[in-house]
């Protein structure tokens, strides 16, 4: 435990010289900026597509989460897991790092960790940006019943099912980002499987496909009331496995 906090600790250090945070918030403000401008474009009502029942904020909530989950998390996650992955790569660190009295499965936990901490840190910003974007519309169009009764409740578990939904496409671009030096692998296998997954989403393979887990956990959660546990357990358990199986493979290693 010792050796992971440690390497946790150096990890938190190095992002201070990577994109890595930077992203956490810009790749959020770019989808929230985007459901913000076609709400002003249509209406601040016409705009959010509500479903019976819902209130605008919830919709607002809503539609951000629905286009972060299918088109920009997966696409986040292979660029944060390549930056994180990338700072070891560029300089050839990894005989340095493996000569170091830590264990070198404390140091893939800690790229694994990191990696997820990144993807919680931008849907907590996702979520604060959008409460401002809704701000923005309340102070527009005063007239409107936005209102001023934010429903974080409803907001933070909207983050939490896509959070869950995303723990095997996280582990699997980690291993991916350190397993192959370039950059071109994880970025070239996030951008195909992402597309692909905007064309299997609908069908019987969405539950079940890594780059869909969240979009299909999200979009359950909001049409039936109820946590999606298929999605949601293939995401926990795969994630766990393809982490250990990853940590292994690095492990085994003698040169990355």
């Amino acid at each position: 435990m010792s050796d992971w906090i440690r390497a946790l600790d150096a990890e938190r250090l190095k992002l201070r010289r990577t994109l890595a945070l930077a992203l956490t918030v810009v790749a959020p403000l770019a989808i929230v900026a985007l459901i913000l401008a076609e709400v002003l474009d249509r209406g601040p009502l016409d705009g959010l597509f509500m479903d019976a029942g819902e209130t605008p904020w919830e919709a607002f909530l809503r539609m951000t989460m629905n286009w972060w989950s299918l088109l920009m998390l997966p696409l986040f996650v292979t660029l944060e897991a390549a930056l994180v992955a990338n700072v070891e790569h560029s300089g050839d660190h990894w005989k340095q790092l493996f000569a170091l009295p830590v264990s070198r499965g404390s140091l893939y936990a800690a790229k694994q960790t990191v990696v997820m901490a990144l993807v919680l840190l931008s849907l907590v910003a996702l979520v604060a940006l959008s409460v401002v974007a809704g701000a923005v519309v309340n102070v527009l169009y005063p007239d409107t019943p936005y209102g001023w009764s934010i429903p974080w409740g409803y907001a933070l578990r909207l983050a939490g099912v896509v959070f869950l939904g995303s723990w095997l496409v996280t582990a699997l671009h980690t291993w991916v980002s350190l397993r192959w030096r370039s950059f071109v692998v994880p970025s070239a296998l996030g951008i195909v499987m992402t597309v692909a997954g905007v064309m299997v989403i609908n069908s019987d393979v969405g539950p079940y496909y890594p780059w869909t887990l969240s979009a299909v956990a999200l979009l359950g959660w909001v049409r039936e009331g109820l946590l999606p546990m298929v999605p949601l357990v293939v995401s926990m358990a795969g994630g766990a496995a393809v982490a250990l199986l990853g940590g292994w493979n690095i492990v085994r290693r003698d040169v990355l």
